[in-house]
């Protein structure tokens, strides 16, 4: 077992030999072994995620730029509805001056055939 291992004596003397069980040896080839496949497992993981990331950084960046151009629809939208709007209005207002000439123009109109019919009485 790698306790049994004199750690202290080993770090203050790290230049000198030491008789290591096979066991123990093993033991730390073992853990050796287990860290390398989790590190390298991570290391996967890592890379796996990185590209995930990407992968949605570059969808924002789309659906970022797809929100700004239908920003920009429903800007140039309104304009026109509000220019078609203005429009209407100035069509409101000319239909009811028109109407109302009409109405002035068929008074006009009965006073003149009235007078008409007088002078031919």
């Amino acid at each position: 077992m790698c306790m049994a291992l004199e750690w202290d004596k080993i770090k203050s003397e790290p230049i000198k030999s030491y008789k290591i069980q096979g066991h123990n040896l093993l033991d730390l080839k073992e853990k050796l072994e287990q860290q390398e496949k989790s590190i390298a497992e991570l290391t996967n993981t890592r890379n796996e995620l990185i590209i995930k990331v990407d992968s949605l950084e570059e969808k924002i960046t789309n659906l970022e730029s797809e929100m700004k151009e239908k920003d920009e629809k429903i800007t140039s939208l309104e304009e026109n509805k509000k220019e078609a709007e203005n429009f209407l209005k100035e069509l409101e207002n000319s239909l009811s001056n028109n109407n109302e000439e009409i109405k002035l123009l068929k008074e006009d109109i009965l006073i003149k055939d009235s007078k008409i019919s007088e002078l031919e009485n």
